[in-house]
């Protein structure tokens, strides 16, 4: 086995713990922007599984495309949200009157890049993170790892699919003998 390869099982290993951190942080309200920063680093991780993947099997090209564009569907979410603080800070001075002709001019803009964001963050979560670990699960035939990631899609099930995709992922790196 490759060592891109095994480095590739290792970051969806790394992953996958995090992932679990970031949901059971995220039940914990004061926590919330610790599990949305240990989230970022999960991603990067699986960024880097997949791009280390595309290298040895051409299947993995597309999602690690997709999750990048993931990427930046989360960056333009992010720029839009700090504009429009930005601009609701700027027009904190302004007259009232001065104030609602400039958000009208500027809140569909905000909006369409809000949606355009969250249309890039869906295409690359499914077609990038859960089509990306459905193929892993299938490259090594670990039923485990395909079950969890379809079950990614669903929200609070979620939970159980990343329980499943880390058992899948011990197993495999147990079978290579990492």
């Amino acid at each position: 086995m490759d060592s891109r390869e095994l480095n590739a099982l290792k970051n969806l290993k790394l992953f996958t713990i995090l992932l679990l951190i970031t949901v059971i942080l995220a039940f914990i309200p004061i926590i919330s922007v610790a599990a949305a920063f240990v989230g970022i680093v999960s991603f990067i991780m699986l960024i880097l599984a997949f791009k280390s993947f595309s290298k040895i099997d051409k299947q993995f090209v597309t999602p690690y495309t997709f999750s990048l564009i993931y990427i930046i569907g989360f960056v333009l979410l992010f720029a839009a949200l700090l504009s429009i603080l930005g601009f609701s800070i700027l027009s904190h001075g302004f007259s009232a009157v001065l104030t609602l002709a400039n958000m009208a001019l500027f809140t569909g803009e905000f909006i369409a890049l809000i949606i355009i964001s969250f249309i890039l963050m869906f295409l690359g979560a499914i077609i990038g993170v859960i089509l990306g670990l459905f193929r892993v699960g299938k490259r090594y035939k670990n039923s485990l790892v395909s079950t969890g990631a379809i079950l990614l899609i669903i929200p609070l099930v979620d939970i159980v699919g990343i329980i499943l995709l880390l058992v899948g992922l011990l197993q495999i790196t147990k079978n290579v003998s990492i």
